[in-house]
C-alpha cells in the first residue's frame, strides 16, 4: 500500500480520490504518515436499476447507517480533504420527492454534522440533488474537443445550475443477462 502511494507522488500526484470505495485503515494510516490527499468516497453501487425511468435508484436507509459508520471511523485522519457519499446519481431531476432525493440530502446532511470542516459533494456526477451541496462537478465523457468547450461554455459567467441526467438511464453493472430492465 505504502509503495503505490509513493509510486503516485513520484509520478506527480499529490493526492488520491478513493472511488466508490471506503478504504482500509492501513491505507489511511500510510496516507496520514507520506502527506497524500485523498477525497474519500462510499461504494454506493447497486442501488440503480430497480425502478421506471425517473425513478430508477432506490438506496436504502442502511446507506446512511453505513457511510456514517465510515464517517466515525475515519474523521480524525488527516490525509482526507473532502467527502463524497454518491457517484453518478444518473436519475432524472423532476418535480416529485424520490427516494434518491431523501437519501441524497440525508447522506449530505449527516456528512456535514459529522464534520462541519471538509467539503462534501452530494454526489459527483450527472445530477446534484442538494442545491446547497460545497462543491459541483460534472462528468462530462464528450471526446470532441468543440462539444466538450460548448458543454462547459458559461461557467465563467454563472455558477452551475441543477441539470437533469440524460433521458436514458445507463443499464446498472450489477444486472445481469436476462434481468428486467
Amino acid at each position: 500500500m505504502a509503495q503505490d502511494i509513493l509510486l503516485a507522488q513520484r509520478a506527480g500526484f499529490n493526492g488520491a480520490r478513493l472511488h466508490q470505495r471506503v478504504v482500509e485503515e492501513r491505507y489511511l494510516y500510510h496516507t496520514d504518515r507520506l502527506g497524500f490527499l485523498l477525497w474519500a468516497e462510499y461504494g454506493d453501487w447497486g442501488c440503480s436499476g430497480t425502478g421506471p425511468a425517473g425513478d430508477n435508484q432506490h438506496p436504502t436507509s442502511s446507506y446512511i447507517a453505513e457511510w456514517l459508520e465510515a464517517l466515525a471511523r475515519d474523521i480524525s485522519h488527516p490525509s482526507i480533504i473532502g467527502w463524497c457519499p454518491l457517484n453518478e446519481t444518473h436519475q432524472r431531476l423532476h418535480d416529485r420527492t424520490t427516494t434518491l432525493d431523501d437519501v441524497t440530502k440525508a447522506l449530505y446532511d449527516a456528512t456535514k454534522a459529522a464534520d462541519p470542516t471538509r467539503p462534501v459533494i452530494d454526489a459527483s456526477g450527472y445530477s446534484h440533488r442538494v442545491p446547497y451541496t460545497d462543491i459541483w462537478d460534472a462528468h462530462l465523457y464528450e471526446q470532441d474537443p468543440k462539444t466538450f468547450a460548448g458543454q462547459l461554455q458559461g461557467l465563467a459567467e454563472a455558477p452551475p445550475t441543477p441539470t437533469p441526467a440524460p433521458e436514458t438511464t445507463p443499464p446498472s453493472p450489477c444486472r445481469t443477462a436476462g434481468s428486467p430492465t
